[in-house]
């Protein structure tokens, strides 16, 4: 092979890698943004290799009693950092493979309408319909939850994974369905009933059940708007043909 093939192989190689490139960043920029703040904020944190200090979780992480106070960044500052450790690595991984899974399949403008409304209305139920109520009667588990600050974007994949098992068309998907639910059901009543890390878990455990429903329901609509297209197109092609003849 003389040099001026083997520099014209390079370049072709070279310019397929930038093609490529460009094309899974614009396929999947929100999840490779996600990617990045996650990995950004846990080094940031020093919660890649050890638990998430309790002065961050006090400054950025989000507790029922916030949302009543008026602290309402908090409901976003909480999404960008986890609660470290192999929590960190468990949460990298899910958020990649749901969120990048719900892009591909959804496109960006609904994944993040997915992710947020998870996220959003999981915090608002605990805290509205949940911890408050709880608290107000003076239950013990009910104060904790209210009080309890939790961090992390794991409502948002979770939903992000309940809309992508309900919109799939594959069979196997109705099980994973079941499956889900039976071990989130599992692990919120473990929670309530022993109540790990000063009501952490909990908060934790709830959200994750809500989000998931949520991202279902989304599912529902985006499947029903997926068959009312598709019925559309074809009264139209219907329609054109009957014209051509």
């Amino acid at each position: 092979m003389s040099k001026k093939q083997f520099f014209t192989i390079s370049l072709s190689a070279e310019h397929i890698n930038s093609v490529a490139f460009k094309r899974t960043v614009l396929r999947y920029p929100i999840t490779i943004v996600g990617i990045f703040v996650l990995l950004i904020s846990a080094f940031i944190s020093s919660s890649h290799n050890a638990s998430l200090s309790g002065e961050w979780s006090r400054i950025i992480g989000f507790a029922p009693h916030h949302l009543f106070d008026g602290e309402l960044y908090r409901i976003a500052s909480s999404m960008i950092v986890t609660r470290g450790s192999y929590y960190f690595w468990i949460s990298f991984f899910m958020f990649a493979g749901c969120v990048g899974v719900a892009e591909d399949l959804f496109g960006t403008k609904k994944v993040i309408l997915i992710f947020l409304a998870a996220h959003l209305f999981a915090l608002l139920i605990t805290s509205v319909l949940i911890a408050s109520p709880l608290h107000s009667f003076g239950l013990w588990r009910g104060s904790l939850l209210y009080a309890a600050h939790d961090v992390g974007p794991s409502a948002g994949y979770y939903g992000c994974l309940g809309s992508v098992l309900f919109f799939s068309r594959q069979k196997g998907c109705r099980y994973l369905i079941y499956m889900v639910w039976i071990l989130l059901a599992a692990r919120l009543s473990y929670s309530w009933v022993v109540v790990p890390d000063q009501g952490r878990v909990i908060s934790g455990d709830l959200a994750h059940i809500l989000a998931f429903g949520i991202g279902m329901l989304l599912g529902r609509y985006f499947t029903v708007q997926r068959l009312s297209s598709s019925i559309c197109s074809t009264v139209e092609l219907l329609s054109s043909k009957e014209k051509g003849c």
